[in-house]
């Protein structure tokens, strides 16, 4: 029986990490000369491990992929998350980014990320939603802005579908682990980056 675990990257992941982002978005038949303009936003660097929470997925001793999230001011942003190629749709991805949400995002929070647009329906089927777009490279290709937010216990929600913030109700998503804002909530204007990875 495999043994699944999320944990912190180190140092030593490196080299590993980046691999792994870098062919997990040529899976999507991208060309050689956009990979080789999206390097920097597809490249873990010591940085990133010193200053945000990055965690890896390994299957017994294999890495198979990794998530980044980082804390804004008033919001966490997801800005990495990447599997294998030949570990795509298999729900490794999913497993992985709630794993890690859990370990950083405390409830009442909410998330946000780029996605890559093959991504979009992988987001939403974990509660995300689509809010505005943003343009990348090449000119003319737009990334989906997604968000969702996080709960935590139910419980201490009785009432929350009744709710009505600024005139409008708050309706929660299918499996009750976040809900929509309002069209009119505000959110800190996002900068665009490609590519905020993620993978099923």
């Amino acid at each position: 029986m495999f043994k699944i675990q999320v944990i912190k990257a180190g140092h030593r992941d490196l080299n590993t990490l980046n691999r792994i982002s870098v062919a997990s978005k040529k899976h999507w038949g991208y060309p050689d000369h956009w990979i080789a303009r999206w390097h920097d936003d597809l490249t873990i660097t010591e940085n990133n491990l010193l200053i945000h929470h990055v965690y890896k997925l390994r299957l017994d001793r294999i890495t198979i992929g990794f998530c980044e999230i980082r804390k804004e001011i008033d919001y966490y942003e997801i800005t990495h998350l990447w599997i294998s190629p030949e570990f795509i749709g298999q729900g490794y991805g999913q497993y992985l980014l709630n794993a890690a949400m859990q370990a950083v995002v405390p409830p009442g929070s909410y998330v946000v990320v780029e996605s890559d647009p093959n991504a979009e329906n992988f987001y939403r089927r974990l509660g995300f939603t689509t809010f505005d777009y943003v343009e990348s490279y090449p000119k003319g290709r737009f990334l989906p802005v997604m968000k969702k937010n996080i709960l935590g216990d139910l419980e201490k929600w009785p009432f929350l579908e009744n709710k009505n913030p600024q005139g409008s109700k708050v309706i929660l998503n299918p499996n009750k682990t976040g809900f929509e804002l309002p069209s009119n909530f505000g959110l800190p204007l996002l900068t665009c980056s490609e590519e905020r990875g993620p993978e099923g």
